[in-house]
Order: C-alpha cells, then sequence, then structure tokens
C-alpha cells in the first residue's frame, strides 16, 4: 500500500524509486477513538451519553530520505529540527488532520545509511513518534 504524509508542511510522498526526496513508508495512529462522557442530570431518569474529542494517542511515521549523503542527511536534520518543541499539525493519505501533534523527546531516529547501486545516492529510513493532544 502506498502512503502520502505531510508533518508541519513538509510533505512525504509515495516512494518513487531511486529518485532524491522525502518519502512517506507507513503511519500509524494509534488512538482514534472517541471518548464517552456519562452525566446524570439531576431530576431525570437514566443517563445523558455524550461523545467527545478525541482521546490522547501517538502517531508513528516511518519515512525514506534519499539524496546524496550530504542532502539527505541535511533533510533529516533539518525536519527533526523544525519537529522538536513545537505543535505540529500532521495529515495522513486520507486527508485527516491531526492539528496539536508533539514529537516526544529523542523519538526520532534513523536507520544505518545504505548505498544505491550505480549512482551517488544514499538512503535510510527513519521512525517518529508524535504525542496527538
Amino acid at each position: 500500500m502506498a502512503y502520502t504524509f505531510t508533518i508541519n508542511g513538509q510533505s512525504f510522498g509515495q516512494v518513487a524509486g531511486n529518485v532524491a526526496g522525502r518519502y512517506a513508508i507507513r503511519m500509524l495512529v494509534s488512538s482514534d477513538e472517541y471518548e464517552l462522557k456519562r452525566f446524570h442530570p439531576p431530576g431525570t431518569d437514566g443517563n445523558l451519553i455524550i461523545r467527545t474529542g478525541r482521546t490522547g494517542g501517538e502517531i508513528v511515521a516511518a519515512m525514506k530520505y534519499i539524496g546524496t549523503l550530504s542532502n539527505a542527511l541535511t533533510n533529516y536534520y533539518a525536519d527533526k529540527a523544525a519537529w522538536q518543541n513545537v505543535t505540529i499539525s500532521i495529515t495522513d493519505d486520507k486527508g485527516t488532520v491531526y492539528p496539536r501533534c508533539n514529537l516526544q523527546p529523542k523519538s526520532m531516529s534513523r536507520a544505518d545509511l545504505m548505498g544505491i547501486a550505480n549512482t551517488t545516492l544514499v538512503m535510510f529510513d527513519a521512525t517518529a513518534t508524535f504525542t496527538l493532544d
């Protein structure tokens, strides 16, 4: 299955072979449930149940960076710096927007660099975990 997503305005597209860029591998949202609140209004029989906003959870995004060594690492570190200590917005491939997300401390990591045969490009996978507000 091909994924795309946008994190804080930075688009991650479908993996397109040996072409430099940022690509989406997958995104997992751990909580997409609504919280139910139960009230018992005075002077009535029964309960009033209302559906409130989504409960807190987390989003785990897996990404692939492809480019020259310096370009791929620069993109990775630029994304990491842009997402730390700020509230960001994430849009998944279905168009669902998660408007208040925070990168968990020390949660963005990358795998070892791998060269791509017959090119000057390298690639590596990275993951980031965001807390949903």
